[in-house]
């Protein structure tokens, strides 16, 4: 089963001026959020083809991965396309350029190259007659879309330590993926020990809005699970 990570990784397109998630923000113009979407296309194809060239005759490629029900969900307030705990790491790294922290600079070079796709976007390799994809033998078998719930609340609710615990878990979830992100934003003239500094307070001031407001954090995602044929 192919990684849902490193499928929806993409490579950056370009550089967002306002913003740090290309879909997960208000601060992202049109021409930003369509060079992520074509350059996610490409990759999408690319990713698919390098599957079949290494595949047998009846393999089956599955793939899972975080996706959209369709391509305006992260426009729609509560739909699970626009979770909290991206909005809130944002506006943690906005305000460390208001503090001094970091400079403006660093805020802009922080992008996330990363896009989840619709389901009409995984189907679309599979539809044209003339498409790569169809000629190097893979059909599409199926494709189900499925809400997971993540509810940060139900953990503080627990007692004190082990709620605290929750949550300290919860946060290095989201550190696991997202720290490389921000880390890369930082100059190369800091040094390690600046960085580590920089990076250490933004998780724990993300940890603190969590407890602070578990509420705000509840959401659900959608997890896209593919399944592949080589004919």
């Amino acid at each position: 089963m192919e990684s849902f990570a490193k499928v929806a990784q993409s490579i950056s397109p370009c550089t967002l001026e306002r913003a740090i998630f290309c879909q997960e923000e208000a601060d992202v113009s049109d021409k930003e959020r369509h060079a992520y979407q074509k350059q996610a296309a490409e990759d999408w194809e690319t990713i698919l083809i390098n599957r079949a060239r290494e595949m047998k005759t009846g393999a089956h490629l599955i793939i899972g991965l975080m996706g959209l029900k369709d391509a305006n969900e992260f426009r729609r307030p509560n739909s699970g396309g626009t979770p909290a705990y991206l909005r809130v790491l944002r506006d943690i790294w906005w305000s460390n350029v208001e503090q001094g922290v970091i400079t403006k600079e660093e805020f802009k070079n922080t992008n996330a190259a990363y896009y989840r796709r619709s389901e009409v976007e995984l189907k679309a390799p599979f539809v044209s007659k003339d498409s790569k994809v169809l000629k190097e033998g893979l059909k599409l078998i199926s494709i189900k879309m499925k809400d997971v719930p993540i509810n940060p609340a139900a953990m503080v609710g627990k007692d004190k330590v082990t709620g605290t615990r929750s949550i300290k878990r919860y946060v290095n979830s989201v550190q696991a993926w997202s720290n490389a992100i921000f880390y890369s934003g930082l100059s190369e003239h800091r040094s390690e020990e600046e960085r580590k500094v920089i990076m250490d307070q933004l998780y724990s001031q993300f940890e603190e809005c969590i407890m602070c407001n578990p509420d705000d954090f509840i959401f659900e995602f959608t997890m896209a699970y593919v399944d592949i044929v080589k004919t």
